[in-house]
């Protein structure tokens, strides 16, 4: 596994696009890894969807996370913050009705 992976912006944003829509899809919350290779076209395809990536050192959440600029603390707090916000959203939601 590269990380950074060696592609183009455009294959970068075009994959970004493509998990993106995965995880919405696949009704995944807060955050999950998908893992791409490109074909010998440069055409992306999808290998699977972790739906609960691991954030040890040994993990690759964490060094995408490096690799996009973000510390290891960051990373975990936003997903706290994600999670945070997510639980409160629904938990209004479900009061609504009572």
């Amino acid at each position: 596994m590269l990380c950074p992976a060696n592609i183009t912006g455009g294959q970068q944003e075009e994959i970004g696009e493509m998990a993106l829509n995965l995880h919405r899809l696949l009704g995944l919350s807060v955050y999950s890894r998908a893992d791409f290779v490109l074909d010998g076209d440069g055409v992306p395809w999808c290998l699977e969807i972790n739906s609960l990536p691991g954030l040890t050192s040994a993990s690759l959440m964490p060094k995408e996370a490096a690799a996009a600029g973000f510390t290891y603390e960051e990373l975990c707090e936003e997903i706290v913050q994600l999670s945070l916000r997510r639980t409160c959203h629904h938990a209004a939601n479900d009061c609504q009705g009572d």
